[in-house]
């Protein structure tokens, strides 16, 4: 295997890196080094997910070979005879046990990505020890646990009785597991020697050189602690991190209604009353959390002042949201009362186990919210009340953290160094504005594609000649539709003999919208069924292509399932065709309360850097479409085509957020039908060149 000296460390890779690679290892290497954080943009197909394994594992080898060369001169200048030759024998084979350099955390949005990262690993010359973190309803091979209502519940209790035989093996399966595996391969071992997977991904955790794990296990403070991850000192390697201001801000949040109150207190109830037969009188503190969450019932004097289609609502923002808790009796004493209790049920074993985890889990986010509210500041929360309208006794109250910097700075001040990467990370000032936080070390790698391998059309008109301006006024009209359905049909007929085409749209009622115009049958992307149901439609689209049988169309939405961490490599997805430009609601009223919030930030801010109201919407919108086109060219002799039909990517403002691979090679064409002779050009020469 290729072996390259970068900033001194020595790097093995299964084959010659590219330049973009080459970046992207520099500047991981150096913030390994240092300790700067890094903002890394790698375009699909430059090889990302390998610089990240390759660098660190390139960079724990060197520390480990300079230890044990340390750990030799040590030995050799002291011994002295046979018998403290032994000695040193022994406390050396002591300290090999001990880590050497820092834990390595490598975390992605989804598990599906954290496979595909394990999968890279296995192409490499490296051997480390590693565990990927998961759920129960991940790993879980108990049938008692997996059919309960409450998964976790369920375990622990099991747990508790000593009735789950998957707990007593853990140790068998740690030893059969091997260094390198994914969910699906502990899982089967788990079976074969019946052993748990999740406590054994636990427990290897503990002394494992790297750790995979979803990016949230990470980032959210409350599922960072019950799975008892560590981060200091440790290297924190976020990919796939475009999501990741969203998942801080939804981190920080917390939200629950009337019927989620009504369940609290009956389960509190239930506990208070089996608390009796414990040994300590615990009694006293359910009966406090009982009182607490009774107070949110007392919400009858809020008047909603906004609605939208499904609910009345009513917005308190900084000291009001103090004024109104008051007002239902909420105070910071009630709280501390509050607090002092759920922590001496929580510490104690006995009481603890009264109650669901998924209780315990939601009474610690209220009371994590509670605590920057009354302790630290109001100004980076909201309170949202609604109300719905056909049934005015059920109510909801919504506590939005509109500040991410909040979440993340609790996990960046504990790590040695944090590195986010993604193919869609620019503009990169806004991750600074955003997470407060310096990323010192900052690189856009480089394309590896030719211009001969994209063709990118940014399509002005349809047949009609009426502009494609995908507005939600003018995207509701039949010629609007009537264009998009057409275009849409003619270039999955052009492309069907070379590969299939995905859609990108930017709802699932426009997607329906859309379908209901096409001429063609197309696969559409499922809105409900979770991942079994799009992993089976997925299936049928692969099988299509496969088949050659008709037009391959998939019709999916911005923000879907297909619109990351699924690999359409080569014929999956010969064209891309993105559809308007996917804004979030403005009939969200967290939306507009977070726009107001990053305006009133950039107005405060005298140096100029905050990202403001209309920035931070734009990107949101922008972050979904690059993500959506990333799915075209996958590696390096990949090819295919993009179609922007979407009059405002003319723009320069908002031209200039898509990423530099496709403006470089973007060209406009006034009609879908000037633009066609190109297409089938372009699709000619790669039909001549596959047969040379």
């Amino acid at each position: 295997m290729p072996i390259v000296k970068i900033n001194g460390y020595t790097i093995k890779l299964p084959f010659n890196p590219y330049e973009a690679q080459i970046k992207s290892m520099e500047t991981l290497l150096n913030s390994f080094d240092t300790g700067n954080a890094s903002l890394i943009e790698s375009p699909t197909g430059t090889g990302k997910s390998l610089a990240i394994l390759c660098a660190a594992l390139g960079y724990l080898e060197t520390l480990k070979g300079k230890e044990n060369e340390e750990s030799v001169k040590k030995v050799k200048t002291t011994i002295l005879d046979e018998n403290l030759k032994k000695f040193f024998n022994e406390q050396s084979s002591e300290e090999e046990k001990k880590k050497v350099g820092p834990k390595i955390y490598i975390a992605s949005r989804t598990h599906k990505q954290l496979d595909q990262l394990v999968s890279q690993l296995r192409t490499t010359d490296y051997n480390p020890s590693i565990s990927v973190l998961g759920s129960r309803t991940q790993y879980c091979i108990n049938s008692k646990a997996k059919n309960a209502l409450d998964i976790n519940t369920a375990c622990r209790d099991l747990v508790d009785s000593k009735q789950c035989h998957f707990r007593h093996g853990v140790g068998r399966l740690k030893k059969k597991v091997g260094n390198i595996f994914d969910i699906e391969e502990i899982k089967e071992k788990g079976k074969n020697c019946a052993g748990c997977p999740y406590f054994a991904a636990r427990e290897l955790a503990e002394n494992a050189d790297v750790i995979f794990a979803p990016y949230n296990y990470l980032l959210d403070p409350r599922i960072r602690n019950s799975m008892d991850i560590d981060l200091d000192g440790s290297i924190v390697i976020i990919d796939e991190a475009h999501n990741v201001e969203d998942t801080c801000r939804s981190a920080g949040s917390f939200e629950f209604d009337s019927k989620l109150l009504d369940l609290w207190t009956n389960e509190l109830l239930s506990a208070a009353r089996k608390s009796a037969l414990l040994e300590k009188d615990v009694k006293p503190n359910f009966l406090t959390l009982i009182e607490f969450i009774g107070k949110f019932k007392k919400h009858k004097g809020i008047t909603c002042n906004e609605s939208n289609f499904e609910f009345n609502f009513k917005i308190f923002k900084g000291k009001q949201i103090l004024q109104q808790l008051e007002q239902m009796e909420i105070s910071q004493i009630s709280f501390n009362v509050f607090t002092a209790a759920l922590g001496e049920l929580c510490g104690n074993e006995e009481a603890n186990s009264l109650m669901s985890q998924s209780l315990t889990q939601s009474l610690r986010r209220l009371e994590f919210v509670f605590s920057v509210l009354f302790t630290k500041s109001t100004k980076e929360y909201v309170l949202c009340y609604k109300q719905n309208k056909k049934e005015s006794e059920k109510f909801e109250f919504s506590f939005w953290l509109l500040d991410s910097s909040l979440i993340f700075n609790l996990t960046a001040a504990r790590a040695k160094a944090v590195c986010l990467l993604s193919g869609t990370l620019t503009p990169f000032y806004a991750f600074s504005s955003e997470l407060k936080f310096g990323f010192k070390n900052q690189l856009v790698a480089p394309h590896i594609l030719q211009s001969n391998q994209v063709f990118i059309a940014n399509v002005q008109k349809g047949h009609l000649k009426k502009e494609l301006t995908g507005t939600y006024a003018i995207s509701e009209t039949k010629e609007y539709l009537l264009q998009i359905a057409k275009i849409i049909e003619e270039i999955g007929e052009m492309t069907t003999p070379y590969g299939g085409t995905i859609v990108f749209l930017p709802s699932y009622a426009f997607l329906k919208k859309v379908n209901n115009y096409l001429k063609i049958k197309a696969i559409l992307e499922p809105q409900t069924g979770g991942n079994e149901k799009f992993e089976k439609v997925l299936k049928s689209y692969r099988q299509v292509i496969e088949d050659k049988t008709r037009s391959v169309v998939f019709m999916c939405v911005y923000r879907g399932k297909a619109s990351e961490g699924i690999d359409f490599k080569d014929e999956y997805a010969r064209a891309v065709v993105a559809i308007g430009i996917p804004y979030p609601s403005i009939k969200d009223p967290q939306i507009n309360v977070k726009k107001e919030f990053n305006d009133n930030q950039s107005r405060s801010d005298s140096t100029g850097s905050s990202f403001n109201g209309s920035q931070w919407y734009s990107t949101q919108a922008m972050r979904a479409v690059n993500q959506a086109l990333g799915r075209v060219v996958r590696h390096p002799k990949d090819w295919g085509s993009v179609f922007l039909l979407e009059t405002r990517y003319k723009t320069q403002y908002i031209k200039k957020q898509l990423p530099a691979w496709v403006t470089e090679e973007m060209k406009e064409y006034e009609t879908f039908s000037s633009t066609k002779a190109n297409y089938k050009k372009f699709l000619e020469e790669k039909k001549m060149e596959k047969f040379k």
